[in-house]
């Protein structure tokens, strides 16, 4: 008896693991993909090429992380209606075509509506990503690995975003159609594996705390989550004052260093830098 217990506790924790490798794994791959922006770190160059001027620059800039903050509720929304994977999908078909778009435009205005649409974009992925995480460890009785998960998650997306921003400063020397056109296919290939690889999630489905709650004869009954709020929830349960005061930090240097790595492109190349060396200055 104490035999079979002890094989079924085995098999059960095989099926546990294997059941998370099958949410990390196409997530890996994702945010690898997902991430692969060549242009990130030479577009300024692109736009002054184009005749933008710093100001104009500057504005496009703005109004793609502005029309980012202004967009995260109703695609908040639009996520719990039509599910995390779908509004990912709309999200980055958006920004692949936005960036197909500036590849070939001229018009200062047509950039301005690219920007506006790539901002939308990025507000349907925003939260959407960690959330549909999140909900599928909960199917898989995994949650207790959520932050190491989403950690290495977000390690993957920071390397890779520092490789393809190097890489793009020598893609340039050939062509910025290159820079531009592989920045959207990575981005489709991570559409293209979400879809084959991770089941979707909608609003009425995710599992809420109130939702285990109640399974446990606790709660007053299902409460339907925003996007992200049972993934802060875990993030919040492990917080400790030098967690916050990393992401706070972080956030300040983001915040700041942005504009000044962003026009360091432009004054490198002014100094007679080529994008690659501006890139890996």
């Amino acid at each position: 008896m104490t035999t079979t217990g002890a094989l079924g506790g085995s098999a059960a924790v095989g099926d546990a693991v294997r059941g998370v490798r099958g949410v990390t794994r196409p997530f890996s791959v994702y945010a690898v993909l997902a991430n692969s922006l060549f242009q990130r770190g030479v577009f300024v160059l692109y736009l002054q090429q184009r005749g933008f001027s710093a100001g104009q620059v500057a504005l496009l800039q703005t109004l793609i992380y502005l029309v980012s903050g202004l967009a995260e509720l109703p695609t908040g929304v639009i996520s719990d209606r039509i599910g995390r994977r779908a509004s990912i999908v709309i999200g980055q078909v958006l920004i692949a075509g936005c960036l197909l778009g500036q590849a070939a435009s001229t018009s200062y205005w047509m950039f301005v509506a690219l920007f506006v649409g790539h901002g939308v974009g990025m507000a349907c992925v925003s939260g959407s990503d960690t959330a549909l995480l999140y909900d599928l460890l909960v199917r898989r009785g995994a949650t207790a690995g959520y932050v190491r998960i989403r950690s290495r998650f977000t390690m993957l997306g920071t390397v890779t975003s520092g490789v393809a921003i190097v890489l793009g400063g020598q893609l340039q020397r050939f062509s910025w159609g290159i820079v531009y056109a592989g920045s959207a296919l990575c981005l489709v290939l991570a559409v293209l594996v979400l879809l084959a690889r991770v089941p979707e999630i909608r609003g009425a489905d995710a599992v809420d705390e109130a939702d285990e709650g109640d399974e446990r004869g606790e709660g007053d009954g299902p409460v339907k989550a925003p996007r992200d709020a049972t993934a802060w929830r875990a993030l919040l349960r492990v917080a400790t004052p030098a967690l916050v005061t990393l992401a706070v930090v972080s956030g300040l240097m983001h915040a700041t260093l942005t504009p000044y790595i962003i026009f360091t492109q432009k004054t490198l190349s002014d100094q007679g830098a080529g994008a690659g060396w501006s890139v890996w200055s």
